[in-house]
């Protein structure tokens, strides 16, 4: 290189230091990100970085190595323009001291689309082939987060050659090729034809932006202004080397546990068949990216099942790296210490999960287990590095909601950074049958991603209609998959391009009844539902009511503590606790009636849906609103779910049925309607009507097809205007999702330009059309109860005061957001949302505070005044949050 040249390039800043006049040369931090993929992609390292951008640019292993380094590096390509320069003042007045020109040239672009559209004109030497250089324009465009059109772009390029000084380019040439020859020595640059070009864009994407952040921490990457590049590389491979150490990418990710069931799971004595029958899937349908469907009764061990299936596809991957998806944040909490288990006992990893969801870091430290150590002097990173919600699903390991994977799906900043933190691991989604259309509709997007990304999935569910299953297998492998034996149940079945695989093993319980009884109260009958409760535990035994709303639930466990005596032990479980007070109730509920818990001799439940969802509970008896038949067979699943002694009165299942009763005595489903598809309700009911009994596992597949997969009711039928009704909710539903998804992959061309019309953001309390939703539903609103008293505050009457005039402490901020809630009655949050400019320093100046609302309390009570009539808010510590319309009973 050009000594003068070298000399003019090594004054160029990249990073500056906030108060100080330090400063980092832009060609060192571009060798640091570049040093950093080196580490990433190198023997220390997960093989997953290394596999999932072989099989996205469509090169080997080697190549990769050579090659993608020196791309990382050119990430901040634009950094080295007019522009950027003069963005500093100080170091503007420095540069112009040493004689640059830094003439305005009229625009102020980013550097990321400034680097976009230098890639984009590519001339200079080293020559870029066409299909590189333009993968390398929207990369380098998009590193930030969004993606910049190409007409944009050029339009940049056009100015900047017509208005910049000629010495820019020819610097932004010679840091390229420096750059090339200290971190890709070999013939790099020959032709390269990826198999599928987004695929390519998002993979490289992805992982330039994790490079780029971890070559930008300042604590390994200090400022080396006056250091001559020659004498700073060595520094910057041992600091790139460190840095990715500290943050957790360097910790053993590949277990050499033996692969059999038996084996890994040695603490099980008696497997399912379920679980073993993973062990006869052949080697060759696993070693190319597959999507496996598991399809059994609650009870028959699908998480375990799951987890041995995921660590054969590990053998040939070469990595044990998963993300384990559930539909709730009560069941990710759960799954968090038997995954943390799994990654100690049977896998005997020196390693930990991540809590993945938007509260995980109020519950991850109390739900941690201590992991193994090594012995290899790697420590246990405790990967704070993964804390923040856009690099948590980064790490190595980690379980959480399912909302977290499909912002990979949607059009959000990051987009890509969050589909390489999922490529090329094992996806395990569970409890898929919960996801409505419009989730459905994102995961099926997000399936055509990751098999393009060569990473397998693995869907869990006690019941999913034939239909569904067929989309997502469509979704994945981009062609039809059903098959004539794929009707029968429970089932297993993997999908490859390298083989298929099916099988029914036997169900664990092959035989088992559950008694069917029906009732019609309604909800002026919480007495009468609280008697039957008394009267199903009178000679002992477990019951529970699985409710459709929050208000029922309350009224019936009020008529409870009312009439029931000091013997029986009696619970209240739903959404509308502070959070701190739902965990408790969450993990004494596990106590009392998980499969080790100490079972009260009379016990009764009254709860919400959250029974139904990965809970391992077991119950004498149960009661449930009328549900989705799907839900209902869910909930069965509750019932005598694991052998122990039973009263008597309790010998076999029994499953109550309580549909409301209008006049004439049909189904009243003014309130269940809300909640699900009137349709689906009604055909339910009718699959239902006159059954004494379910047997299952047979019934299983014979009723969920029943309700979903039935011909359009005639028109002349009472059920039309129903299945009218939830057809039109299913399109707009899809339309919904679509409008915010990203781009499909396209193998033949960029999605940049697709994707740079509108980024959708996220913003969990939000609720206009520009928000990236995860899930449709009533509009919400996250709050904090607060007893208020002028300029002060406390979380309870006796509660220590806080100043409302002050910014909060982290160690305030996080107790605060303990007794946090999400509401959703509309009335009250379009109340309270007027109420978010007026809120007090406390929470606009704390950093965790800024999206919630606090919820002023006199005594525990709030009353606020809307348009739709005045609402009382009551914060009651047996009943949780009770809001009621004054003048309704």
């Amino acid at each position: 290189m050009n000594e003068v040249v070298h000399s003019r390039l090594s004054c160029c800043w990249g990073k500056t230091v906030e108060g100080t006049p330090q400063w980092h040369p832009v060609l060192h931090h571009m060798l640091d990100t570049g040093r950093v993929a080196q580490v990433l992609l190198g023997p220390d390292a997960s093989p997953r970085w290394l596999r999932v951008l072989s099989c996205a640019l469509g090169i080997d292993p080697d190549r990769v190595r050579e090659l993608v380094p020196w791309l990382v590096a050119l990430h901040d390509i634009g950094k080295i323009s007019t522009p950027f320069q003069s963005q500093n003042a100080e170091q503007r007045a420095r540069l112009l001291s040493e004689g640059f020109d830094l003439r305005p040239v009229g625009l102020q672009p980013p550097h990321s689309s400034i680097g976009g559209a230098v890639m984009g004109a590519w001339r200079s030497e080293p020559t870029l082939p066409v299909l590189m250089r333009e993968l390398l324009r929207d990369v380098v465009a998009a590193h930030h987060g969004a993606y910049c059109s190409c007409a944009e772009m050029q339009s940049i390029g056009r100015h900047l050659r017509s208005r910049e000084p000629a010495e820019w380019a020819v610097l932004r040439a010679a840091a390229a090729r420096r750059l090339l020859e200290i971190l890709s020595p070999g013939e790099a640059l020959s032709e390269l034809e990826p198999a599928n070009v987004s695929a390519a864009l998002a993979a490289l994407c992805g992982f330039v932006t994790l490079c780029d952040w971890l070559g930008s921490n300042s604590e390994f990457f200090v400022p080396a202004a006056g250091s001559p590049i020659e004498e700073y590389a060595p520094l910057s491979a041992a600091r790139a080397h460190a840095a990715c150490a500290a943050a957790g990418f360097l910790a053993p990710t590949s277990s050499t546990a033996p692969a059999a069931f038996r084996c890994l799971f040695a603490g099980l004595a008696n497997p399912r068949p379920l679980q073993l029958a993973v062990d006869a899937i052949p080697d060759e349908a696993l070693t190319a990216p597959c999507l496996v469907v598991i399809e059994a009764p609650t009870g028959e061990g699908k998480t375990e099942a799951a987890w041995a299936l995921a660590h054969r596809i590990a053998v040939a991957t070469g990595s044990d790296e998963l993300y384990y998806a559930l539909p709730t944040t009560a069941t990710s909490n759960q799954m968090f210490s038997r995954l943390q288990r799994h990654l100690s006992d049977n896998l005997r990893l020196p390693t930990q999960a991540k809590l993945v969801h938007s509260q995980a870091f109020l519950v991850e430290d109390d739900l941690r287990l201590e992991s193994l150590d090594g012995g290899d002097n790697l420590g246990r990173p405790a990967l704070e590095w993964f804390g923040p919600r856009k690099r948590a699903l980064l790490a190595p390991f980690g379980v959480g909601t399912i909302d977290q994977a499909e912002l990979a799906a949607l059009n959000v900043r990051h987009s890509p950074l969050r589909l390489v933190g999922l490529a090329g691991k094992v996806l395990i989604i569970d409890e898929v049958h919960a996801y409505d259309v419009y989730m459905t509709t994102v995961i099926e997007r997000l399936l055509e991603w990751l098999s393009r990304l060569g990473t397998s999935v693995i869907l869990l569910s006690a019941t999913l209609p034939q239909q569904r299953r067929a989309a997502l297998a469509r979704a994945f492998t981009g062609r039809d998959c059903h098959e004539s034996n794929w009707s029968a149940y429970p089932s297993l079945v993997v999908a490859s391009d390298a083989g298929r695989h099916y099988c029914s093993p036997p169900a664990y319980q092959p035989s088992r009844t559950v008694s069917l009884k029906h009732l019609s109260l309604g909800d002026q009958d919480a007495g009468q539902k609280a008697r039957l409760l008394l009267d199903l535990t009178a000679d002992g035994g477990c019951a529970c009511w699985i409710t459709n709303t929050v208000r029922r639930a309350q009224q019936l466990f009020a008529e409870l503590a009312r009439l029931a005596g000091p013997s029986r032990n009696t619970m209240l479980l739903h959404s509308q606790f502070p959070l701190d007070q739902r965990q408790d109730l969450e993990a004494k509920l596990t106590s009392l009636y998980g499969p080790d818990g100490s079972r009260p001799e009379n016990g009764i439940v009254v709860a919400t849906q959250v029974l139904e969802q990965s809970l391992d509970l077991d119950l004498d008896v149960m009661v449930s609103d009328l549900a989705p038949v799907d839900l209902l067979l869910q909930r069965a699943g509750r019932l005598h779910r694991h052998r122990r002694p039973r009263p008597a009165a309790h010998a076999s299942p029994v499953l109550y049925i309580n549909v409301a009763s209008a006049a004439g005595g049909a189904p009243d489903l003014t309130t269940d309607a809300y909640v699900y598809a009137e349709y689906i309700l009604r055909q339910t009911c009718q699959v239902l009507a006159g059954r004494s009994r379910l047997d299952l596992p047979v019934d299983y597949r014979h009723l969920i097809e029943c309700v979903y997969d039935a011909a359009p009711p005639e028109p002349d039928d009472a059920l039309r205007k129903a299945w009218d009704k939830l057809q039109k909710e299913i399109a707009d539903a899809r339309q919904e999702a679509r409008q915010r998804l990203v781009p499909a992959p396209n193998a033949h061309d960029s999605i940049a330009d697709a994707a740079a019309g509108l980024c959708h953001i996220e913003d969990e309390n939000g609720t206009g059309w520009i928000v990236a939703r995860t899930r449709l539903g009533e509009d919400s609103l996250a709050i904090v109860p607060l007893e208020r008293q002028g300029t002060q505050a406390r979380l309870s009457p006796d509660g220590a005061p806080l100043d409302l005039n002050v910014p909060a402490s982290r160690e305030m901020e996080l107790q605060l957001l303990r007794r946090s809630l999400r509401i959703s009655t509309r009335p009250v949050v379009q109340a309270l949302r007027k109420e978010m400019d007026r809120r007090p320093v406390l929470f606009t100046k704390s950093a965790l505070l800024r999206d919630y609302c606090p919820l002023w309390l006199s005594g525990g009570q709030a009353s606020l005044n809307t348009p739709a009539g005045n609402w009382q808010l009551v914060l009651d510590p047996a009943l949780g949050l009770v809001t009621k319309k004054e003048g309704r009973d």
